[in-house]
């Protein structure tokens, strides 16, 4: 649980220190100043809450088991490698 924390708090700040330091550099070269900055960051929210949501489902996805009756896909590339060594 503490890992997939981890990796949101980084995606989040990540997706935030990008669109902040790519609106201040281009309202910086064009002189539109708030512009891009405003823009970016109101764009990276729907960005950051979609990153959120891929990394809790992979971080989680080695929990959830596999439905009844379904083949493992795990157990089946395993086997898969071990006939290939």
């Amino acid at each position: 649980m503490s890992q997939t924390i981890v990796w949101v708090a980084l995606a989040s700040f990540g997706v935030l220190a990008i669109a902040v330091g790519g609106g201040l550099w281009l309202d910086h070269r064009l002189g539109t100043r708030p512009a891009f900055t405003v823009l970016f960051v109101l764009v990276s929210f729907p960005i950051t809450l979609l990153s959120t949501i891929r990394i809790v489902f992979w971080t989680m996805r080695p929990a959830v088991p596999a439905r009844p009756g379904s083949p493992d896909k795990r157990a089946e590339d395993d086997r898969r490698n071990l006939n290939e060594t």
